[in-house]
């Protein structure tokens, strides 16, 4: 139910740049989390890694301050 709510929060909102380092390019994927019990306003971070075949990986979520 996780990955399904996490894929349906990045089909719907905006990826945002946030910041390049040496692992490549991060974005962050800010919105409501919806649940079996109510939804959270998370942010979630991916990254596109520097010589990558252009998929993003996952990184984190955390709630929304």
């Amino acid at each position: 139910m996780l990955e399904a709510a996490i894929h349906e929060l990045i089909q719907t909102h905006d990826a945002i740049y946030d910041l390049t380092n040496e692992y490549g390019d991060f974005y962050r994927v800010e919105g409501p989390l919806i649940g079996p019990t109510g939804e959270l306003v998370v942010v979630t971070i991916w990254l596109l890694q520097t010589g990558s075949d252009g998929s993003f990986r996952f990184v984190t979520l955390k709630p929304k301050r």
